[in-house]
């Protein structure tokens, strides 16, 4: 299995993607931007009532300057790969990243994660859009009032990540679906466009190895994806993968590839329980 870089002559850095097996809906970026951020913790909240505390401290820097890639959706047709923009209506500063979408009947719906730059740092809500094309979608809306750094919304699921947990909302009934997997770290969580009975699930296992799991809804079952190459925050489609590769610069400094990929029984015991209606 050999592997091809999606967009060979660009200059901006590509991450994240999601693929339909005809359009490939990603994240892309230029320079890093920075954003200053208060320095929180107890300490603060001890000086605003002890003077002498405060005075021992007066040279501890309120503000920090925090650096990122202020990552925005653009999609390509695979049959071209010419990359275009996707307007949220969110803040130049804003990070828009872990894309999806899906198309029903004449309409097609985004959803993705967004980060907000606030004075603790970035704050990340899920975020939906439709339209009847990627290049006319509405304004991004804020799917639900909770802060989350994984989720979706597919056909069937409206998911949200927490550290060790995901909650499905089959959006059929309204019942919630609980799932727990035994990784110490998730990166990403997505759904297969054509395998939507399915999550796509990157993170780091207790060995602090990176991994990637196709855990499937319907039969229960749990595939390791595997390729040559590292797989990291991949979509799946056909007999396609398309994943991010890091480059020789820093831990945002990556690329889309393509290629072939292949799927074997995993060890991770992927748990579930249903947490009825709200």
């Amino acid at each position: 299995m050999t592997h091809e870089e999606v967009f060979p002559h660009a200059s901006f850095k590509s991450h994240m993607p999601f693929f339909d097996g005809q359009t490939l809906l990603f994240c892309r970026a230029d320079q890093a931007v920075e954003h200053r951020v208060a320095n929180g913790g107890a300490i603060w909240r001890m000086m605003e009532d002890n003077p002498r505390l405060k005075e021992h401290f007066a040279d501890l820097p309120r503000y920090s300057t925090i650096r990122y890639r202020a990552w925005k959706l653009a999609y390509a047709d695979w049959s071209d790969r010419q990359p275009r923009p996707i307007s949220t209506g969110l803040p130049t500063g804003a990070v828009e990243c872990s894309p999806a979408f899906y198309r029903e009947g004449k309409t097609c719906h985004v959803s993705f994660i967004g980060g907000l730059p606030a004075e603790q740092g970035l704050e990340y809500h899920l975020y939906q859009m439709s339209g009847p094309s990627l290049d006319r979608l509405g304004p991004a809306q804020c799917v639900l009032p909770a802060q989350a750094r994984l989720g979706f919304v597919s056909p069937s699921h409206v998911c949200i990540g927490r550290p060790r947990q995901l909650i499905l909302t089959d959006r059929a009934n309204n019942r919630h679906l609980l799932v727990d997997y035994p990784l110490s770290r998730v990166y990403r969580v997505t759904f297969c466009a054509d395998r939507v009975e399915s999550l796509l699930i990157t993170g780091i296992d207790r060995h602090n190895a990176e991994t990637t799991l196709l855990y499937r809804l319907d039969t229960n079952a749990t595939l390791e994806v595997r390729a040559p190459d590292r797989v990291y925050k991949s979509t799946l489609c056909g007999g396609r993968i398309v994943f991010a590769r890091r480059d020789a610069g820093d831990f945002e400094d990556r690329r889309l590839w393509h290629g072939q990929f292949s799927l074997t029984p995993s060890t991770v015991r992927i748990l579930r329980a249903g947490l009825g209606t709200k």
